[in-house]
């Protein structure tokens, strides 16, 4: 089989990259919260490899299915808590490419790294290994984590 030699499209801005996905534009060109667990705003994911410039931290429920996350694929069937950072490749499983990976279900903060300009976490952000390739699993959670997790991305959207 061929392998899809495409460039991954870059989103450049948050609003970029909210309205690829189907969002509204953010209050803030530097950080935002996607909440499509509690709005009627339905997000959907490019079906395509794509790049941030932004960091992503994002709780999925119980999608389903595998996301390619650098060079691995990793389970999400019970969901779990995401994360990336600027320039990694993100791109939904080859052989799900027609299915986006959290259909549109989830609660992410987006934070331009201009945000942490001048911050003790803009030094230490990168050295987080859960925002690196070298991650072999997704994060999962317990139900009780997941609240806890639900409820701070709730308060940042506030």
């Amino acid at each position: 089989m061929a392998k899809n030699n495409t460039t991954p499209r870059k989103f450049a801005s948050l609003a970029e990259g909210l309205k690829a996905f189907g969002g509204p534009p953010p209050q803030h060109p530097l950080i935002t919260v996607m909440n499509g667990i509690d709005s009627n705003t339905v997000f959907n994911p490019p079906t395509e490899s794509h790049v941030l410039s932004y960091y992503k931290i994002a709780f999925r429920p119980n999608i389903g299915g595998l996301l390619r996350y650098g060079q691995t694929h990793f389970d999400y069937n019970e969901g779990g808590l995401f994360f990336a950072s600027p320039n990694q490749i993100l791109a939904p499983n080859e052989n799900e490419s027609n299915q986006p990976a959290c259909s549109g279900r989830e609660v992410a903060v987006l934070m331009h790294p201009d945000f942490l300009l001048n911050s003790p976490l803009s030094a230490k952000i990168k050295k987080y290994e859960f925002f690196s390739y070298s991650v072999n699993e997704a994060l999962h959670l317990s139900e009780k984590e997941k609240e806890v997790i639900l409820s701070l991305l709730r308060n940042i959207e506030e």
